[in-house]
């Protein structure tokens, strides 16, 4: 059996790009730290590993509605929209591979301590074959966020329009209606032909279901209610030089 842990400390500080489209956030992450343990006996490999930082990032679109609570004296819904604070993730895998066959599987958990940053637990397993310089797989995975509720305190004012605390009220509730809280499922098959040493070429098709609105993954939405589904096609050419 062998055996390799790894540790690493750091920070980030730049841009985030989803898409190709970069965040309109400065994104700051502060003591990342993590532990990083393999074992290795034969043809099956188990990786655990836990990594933590800390938030240091201003979100300028929630400290519009942040600080007029705060001169309202709602500091309980104020504190619960600071960003700020450590995140957490979890992750464990298992692989077997062989001559023949190999077989994965994956399970992560991350949380924060960002009120209006739900839980997300994803998992994926994939089963697939070597025939010849070919590999063709299949993979099921998974993902699913926690619930987040709010503060209470504003509640009350929802009920009378008239009241000038109606307007705090109905946008910081408001805000909960954008943070997904859903799940989805996807199946994905694909196959891969190493055409030489030092390249390859790679295609798949996934099926993306959700299970639950909103999942967070589809970005345009009909309806929060609406389950939204896709087809996803990928092509690739891998080439080492």
């Amino acid at each position: 059996m062998a055996l390799a842990l790894e540790g690493y400390y750091g920070q980030f500080d730049g841009d985030v790009y989803i898409a190709g489209n970069r965040l309109g956030v400065d994104v700051r992450v502060t003591d990342l730290t993590g532990v990083v343990l393999n074992l290795l006996s034969h043809n099956i490999n188990v990786r655990l590993s836990y990594h933590s930082g800390y938030n240091d990032t201003d979100l300028p679109d929630f400290d519009l509605i942040r600080v007029p609570l705060e001169q309202a004296g709602f500091g309980r819904s104020a504190d619960s929209l600071d960003s700020h604070g450590r995140i957490h993730i979890v992750q464990g895998a298992l692989s077997y591979d062989s001559l023949h066959s190999f077989w994965q599987a994956e399970w992560v958990r991350t949380t924060t301590e960002f009120d209006f940053t739900p839980e997300l637990v994803g998992y994926y397993l994939t089963a697939g074959a070597y025939v010849g310089d070919v590999s063709l797989h299949a993979t099921y995975a998974a993902s699913s966020y926690g619930s987040v509720s709010g503060e209470t305190e504003l509640q009350p004012f929802l009920e009378n329009p008239a009241d000038p605390r109606f307007a705090l009220a109905r946008t910081y509730y408001g805000i909960l209606d954008f943070i997904p809280d859903g799940s989805m499922d996807s199946y994905s098959v694909g196959a891969r032909w190493n055409v030489r040493l030092d390249m390859a070429l790679k295609a798949e098709i996934s099926w993306l279901q959700e299970t639950a609105p909103q999942s967070g993954f589809f970005a345009n939405s009909a309806s929060p209610q609406s389950k939204q589904s896709a087809w996803l096609y990928q092509l690739g050419w891998e080439w080492v030089f």
